[in-house]
């Protein structure tokens, strides 16, 4: 009888009605699961890179306050009296020689490689470490050195940007012009091979238990990086070769 159909249908019908609601309701978790998740996601990774930027930020700090001490020893070098009377009389260094350059390098070896003073032309007067060559050396032209041309010429003080030294190694370097009363008369020099700024500033810091911190120069260049194969290598450029789907448009615009 069509009464009996009716009667049959009606729990059918509601069946169908608890499984759309469960299905809804199901749905409207999953959705409020994903949003809270993705949430929870976000608030990670913001907080993540904010603790990585803190450490590239302090990392960053210390090193230019590194930089900033020995800039104002070289001022304070440039000042002495026996620098300026040294580099007029065009004092020539020995062995035996003892002089504020001495001193100066002595005190802080542990932090550069080398400190050399120069007379208004770049002519080399005094190097400290001492040259093994040093009578073949002396008198050497450093006037087209990275920092020595530019303090000859504007008469300012002057941080390099990174350099080849004379035995290939990345560094940088911190010169001071020296005057009498106003008359240029010469310079003093720290000489800073990444490596040892690498060693102080950049190795001694962990992130997490793979994390690490990498050096690079103005133009992009990898001067410190656990994977010594990609040492000296443009940062963009080996990364596009390695991942070439990858957005390094950020990267691009921090360097």
């Amino acid at each position: 009888p069509d009464s009996d159909i009716s009667e049959m249908r009606r729990p059918n019908k509601t069946i169908g009605l608890a499984i759309v609601v469960i299905v809804i309701i199901t749905a409207i978790f999953i959705y409020l699961s994903y949003l809270c998740h993705k949430d929870f996601e976000n608030a990670a990774i913001a907080r993540t890179q904010e603790e990585l930027l803190t450490i590239a930020k302090s990392t960053a700090a210390d090193m230019e306050g590194f930089i900033s001490i020995l800039q104002r020893e070289a001022k304070i070098l440039a000042n002495e009296p026996t620098v300026q009377k040294e580099i007029k009389e065009r004092v020539r260094q020995t062995k035996s020689h003892i002089c504020p350059i001495k001193i100066f390098y002595i005190a802080h070896q542990n932090k550069v490689d080398a400190l050399t003073m120069f007379d208004a032309n770049g002519i080399i007067l005094h190097r400290h470490p001492f040259w093994r060559d040093h009578k073949d050396r002396l008198n050497s032209d450093f006037s087209d050195k990275p920092g020595v041309a530019y303090v000859k010429r504007e008469h300012k003080p002057y941080v390099s940007e990174v350099f080849q030294n004379n035995l290939g190694e990345p560094a940088i370097s911190i010169t001071e012009p020296v005057f009498d009363k106003e008359q240029f008369i010469g310079m003093v020099r720290w000489m800073i091979t990444i490596d040892k700024i690498a060693k102080r500033f950049v190795q001694p810091v962990k992130v997490g238990k793979k994390g690490f911190v990498w050096l690079l120069d103005e133009r992009g260049i990898l001067l410190v990086y656990p994977d010594a194969d990609r040492i000296n290598t443009h940062l963009l450029k080996s990364g596009k070769e390695r991942f070439p789907d990858h957005d390094w448009s950020e990267l691009k615009n921090i360097i």
